[in-house]
């Protein structure tokens, strides 16, 4: 199953911004209780930098945001010219 993640803020009478990735629902391990499951993520855009104010992330949040900037160079930049490279780089460096 496919769904989405979509944290947003929004400011009564000023705006709204709201990120959305896409995730699939994938079995995980099964115990006495059931079945249980987990999300891998289907959308492998990078965050806009400009939008993040790392100093404000905790550590844990930063590790997320790097794990994910990382998986999608991993997967996006072999179908990408070297100037496109290196912008996704840039992109998704460790903040």
């Amino acid at each position: 199953m496919v769904t989405s993640d979509e944290p947003g803020l929004y400011l009564a009478g000023r705006y709204g911004i709201r990120l959305e990735n896409l995730m699939l629902c994938v079995p995980a391990f099964t115990t006495d209780q059931g079945e249980f499951y987990r999300f891998e993520t289907l959308t492998m855009v990078p965050f806009d930098r400009r939008a993040i104010l790392a100093d404000r992330l905790s550590g844990k949040e930063k590790k997320l945001l790097n794990a994910y900037h990382a998986a999608v160079f991993k997967n996006i930049s072999p179908y990408l010219t070297l100037e496109e490279c290196v912008w996704l780089k840039e992109m998704t460096a460790p903040v």
